[in-house]
């Protein structure tokens, strides 16, 4: 069963499935939501694919990422554009991960 807060938008194109979106999320075009709850005023942007996975309030996912199963995403935190997480990654509050980032690698 999927749940949908109230003053949300959500962009064309979209699966949604046994997930809970809180108040207030936006979500771009092409989004994937499969098992996810996303806490109150997330931003997903177009084409981005989340599995099983938790955003909390005011986090960030930019657009072409992929957060695979197990993930949680920590208050206030962003995932910079044409990011993939490992599965289970933890990101806390006041980081982020970004192409920028993973080129120092």
């Amino acid at each position: 069963m999927t749940m949908i807060g109230s003053g949300c938008t959500i962009g064309e194109n979209c699966s949604i499935k046994g997930t809970v979106i809180g108040n207030n999320c936006i979500l771009g075009n092409n989004v994937t939501l499969l098992n996810t709850h996303l806490w109150d005023n997330v931003i997903i942007d177009s084409n981005v694919s989340i599995t099983d996975s938790i955003l909390a309030n005011h986090s960030r996912i930019q657009s072409h990422a992929t957060i695979p199963k197990g993930c949680i995403i920590g208050r206030h935190c962003v995932i910079g554009t044409k990011i993939t997480l490992p599965p289970y990654t933890r990101i806390t509050k006041s980081c982020g991960v970004t192409a920028e980032d993973d080129d120092d690698e």
